[in-house]
């Protein structure tokens, strides 16, 4: 159940290591959740399965959404951390690097389940792409490169 976890915590930390240092974070963010869609798009149909199956899973034992969420907690920790070294600051003192992450895993879960959760794969990714681009949308840029 984890393994989607951090196979997506790879990607995501991979693809903000690989920004260039100068860009604002959360569009670095935002690039490692692209790269988590063209992920998906080169996803087989067997792990496209597996992947609405662990959903399924979810709905019928409520109880695993909790161990979900706690390890979702782990990944929003070491995308700050490596937000604040983006910023130069302490991830400890540095509300802003949570609040940058925040809103990019919100996109994600947005993009994920809203408005309905029992889609296909391919409606799911629409949905991710289309969430991504309305996030970037109602964000001014430069928010997040306040001190």
């Amino acid at each position: 159940m984890l393994w989607f976890h951090d196979h997506g915590e790879e990607i995501m930390l991979d693809a903000l290591t690989e920004r260039p240092h100068d860009e604002p974070p959360f569009a670095s963010l935002m690039w490692g959740l692209r790269a988590l869609l063209a992920d998906l798009d080169e996803s087989t149909p067997e792990d496209a399965e597996r992947f609405l199956k662990l959903r399924r899973l979810f709905e019928s034992h409520p109880h695993l959404v909790g161990l979900s969420a706690a390890r979702g907690a782990e990944t929003e920790r070491r995308l700050a951390e490596k937000v604040a070294a983006r910023r130069g600051t302490d991830p400890d003192e540095d509300q802003l690097a949570h609040l940058i992450v925040a809103f990019a895993m919100s996109t994600m879960r947005v993009g994920f389940e809203c408005p309905r959760r029992d889609a296909p794969m391919a409606e799911i990714k629409e949905r991710m792409a289309q969430t991504l681009e309305l996030t970037e949308r109602c964000l001014r840029p430069g928010w997040d490169q306040q001190p």
